[in-house]
């Protein structure tokens, strides 16, 4: 194992220098892909805040304590105040702003995710025309993340209410997606050189017989961004250039992922 990750390393990081101009149109879709999801986090994270102010806000004025609960049921008065509705009304428009949210995500992501990578497979292999079956299994594992996020967030009022239910159906999805998570990387480090039709069954293959070398992989990209990740919180107030310089290694670890990703399979298929 050792000399498969180490020599995957060794072709990543000379891929930087052999082949500078694809690196660097690497590096800019990853930063306008970063850009774009930011601003549809800005602008529809900002409507979902203001619903759940709004909710929040509308319930911390109601007198819910014992006299008052009886009063109110005595003198036949709405125990949820004068507008009742407001709840489900900003709650309702919260999950169709979460709707709307999630299909920008996975349009952006969509896109940019299958141009990533299949420039990085381009570099690997300049011969390579895999940008179709980049695309559909960008495509396919994606949907498959839209509607469990959909299926996450299309409860009632009464399943966040007790807590337990919505607790549960939450752990599930989280575990069904840090699964796909693990299985859609290595598809696509596949999908260069890999039928379409094949690509399920290799996948499969290579992540269960083989994870102890997709784990280390996995690890060694988490622990850059993580070493990246905490250089740029530590000097936020600290050190201006340190920071824009955490900023350009994490985006340029996004790249180099890839890159790695892509060599450690190629050598495992």
């Amino acid at each position: 194992m050792p000399s498969i990750i180490f020599s995957s390393l060794k072709e990543s990081f000379s891929a930087f220098f052999k082949y500078k101009k694809i690196i660097l149109a690497l590096f800019v879709l990853q930063i306008i892909l970063l850009i774009g999801l930011s601003y549809v986090n800005m602008v529809y994270g900002t409507k979902i805040i203001e619903n759940e102010k709004a909710i929040f806000d509308y319930m911390s004025k109601l007198e819910l304590d014992e006299k008052k609960i009886a009063d109110n049921i005595l003198q036949q008065k709405n125990l949820l105040g004068d507008d009742p509705l407001s709840i489900s009304r900003n709650f309702n428009e919260m999950k169709n702003n979460l709707r709307i949210y999630m299909a920008w995500f996975f349009a952006l992501l969509l896109i940019f995710m299958s141009s990533c990578w299949h420039l990085s497979h381009k570099l690997i292999n300049s011969k390579q025309k895999a940008f179709s079956r980049v695309f559909l299994t960008v495509f396919s594992y994606l949907v498959i993340m839209f509607f469990l996020f959909l299926w996450m967030f299309s409860i009632s009022l009464s399943e966040i209410t007790s807590g337990t239910q919505f607790l549960s159906k939450y752990i599930l999805i989280a575990g069904v997606m840090a699964v796909l998570a693990y299985f859609m990387f290595i598809s696509l480090a596949l999908a260069g050189k890999t039928e379409l039709k094949n690509i399920l069954e290799k996948t499969l293959i290579v992540g269960i017989r083989k994870a102890h070398y997709i784990i280390a992989a996995y690890s060694i990209n988490i622990l850059l961004f993580v070493l990246f990740g905490f250089s740029f919180i530590y000097s936020i107030d600290k050190n201006i250039v340190v920071m824009f310089l955490s900023i350009f290694l994490i985006i340029l670890n996004f790249v180099f992922s890839r890159i790695f990703i892509i060599n450690v399979i190629k050598k495992l298929d």
